[in-house]
């Protein structure tokens, strides 16, 4: 069996260009075949050997493909501890290689041992994208960047999510046979909010499966688990705007109420003290057409005080309020001004 292994991988080398669409099918065909041998454990066990002593020298090609395909089988089967040290190994010696990239950026669900910031993943997935546009596999771990971020509660703009399906779509229309990238966009349709287009992508990613595979029942489970997650995302989410909509409505009532409040406070106000004044002084008309003026634009004052304070538009409150302050403090002026005026009229 070592024998056979070394003669695949040494077949990839020299048949399958490196970077292509080519080289990530025969890779992940062959982590499909030690994947379902009923030999896995001793398959895998001369693989890693192969890798860790063979692939280690001057062969660096070798060694990348032998770490690729591991990376692959490790994420077959979940093995974290494995796949986390492989990509912490593998960092030091291929990191300069465009692939090290997409390998590590396809663990990313599992770990994240070089200790990517969320800005950096979404900027090497876009690279992957823009060096191989015709690339399926980069073009969909953009998508599973994008994807896992979401999903993992982080906020991603919504021109990523916008290009993320627009990459996925491309990726099938590369290869419309691989059923995990339209489990792929599945997701990403339900994160925006379009289930139907979601539960399309779920039942044709079933239909793409043969039921013969050994590992049928593996994609099976793992298509239904992405179909409950986004059912539940998009349960949470519908959860959330409903929350979201009636504390609007909670605040809304709220402002209204504080600025009747403000209002009736500010009119009841002005009419006692104009009551007052008016039966404890004999004040002439003109006087108390001044001290109204001002006490309306005390009015005004205190409504946009409250209206301010109850969260309305910050810019129009900021209007009422100077514009009060020009309508009670003119009057004041001017009433001050007349006795002045009047004594430098002639005759006076």
């Amino acid at each position: 069996m070592h024998g056979n292994l070394l003669h695949e991988l040494k077949w990839i080398l020299s048949d399958v260009k490196p970077n292509s669409a080519k080289f990530d099918s025969v890779i992940t065909d062959l982590a499909d075949i030690v994947f379902t041998s009923k030999d896995y454990d001793e398959i895998l066990s001369e693989l890693e050997d192969i890798y860790f002593h063979e692939g280690n020298g001057s062969n660096f090609r070798f060694g990348f493909a032998g770490f690729y395909l591991l990376s692959v089988i490790y994420r077959r089967a979940c093995d974290r501890q494995k796949l986390q040290s492989l990509i912490t190994h593998g960092a030091t010696r291929f990191e300069d290689n465009i692939d090290f990239k997409l390998v590590y950026l396809s663990c990313y669900e599992f770990c994240n041992p070089l200790g990517k910031s969320h800005a950096e993943l979404l900027e090497d997935a876009n690279t992957l994208c823009s060096q191989f546009p015709d690339r399926p596999s980069c073009l969909h771990v953009y998508a599973h960047i994008v994807a896992s971020l979401m999903e993992s509660g982080v906020e991603v703009d919504a021109a990523y999510l916008d290009e993320a399906i627009e990459f996925v779509d491309r990726a099938i229309s590369l290869d419309s046979s691989y059923p995990k990238y339209r489990v792929k966009r599945a997701r990403l349709n339900a994160l925006k909010g379009d289930l139907n287009k979601a539960y399309i992508d779920f039942d044709k990613a079933v239909s793409l499966l043969h039921p013969t595979s050994p590992e049928y029942p593996k994609h099976l489970a793992d298509i239904e688990a992405a179909r409950l997650r986004a059912d539940f995302l998009s349960s949470n989410k519908r959860i959330a705007d409903r929350a979201s909509i009636e504390i609007e409505n909670v605040k809304a009532s709220v402002s209204s109420n504080v600025e009747i409040v403000g209002l009736f406070s500010a009119v009841l106000s002005v009419v006692f003290t104009m009551a007052s004044i008016t039966s404890q002084s004999l004040l002439k008309f003109f006087e108390l057409a001044f001290l109204a003026c001002s006490l309306f634009g005390l009015l005004i004052m205190v409504f946009a005080v409250f209206s301010l304070i109850s969260g309305r538009d910050e810019k129009l409150c900021r209007r009422l309020i100077i514009f009060g302050i020009v309508f009670a403090f003119i009057p004041i002026a001017l009433y001050g001004a007349v006795p002045l005026i009047v004594s430098l009229m002639p005759g006076k």
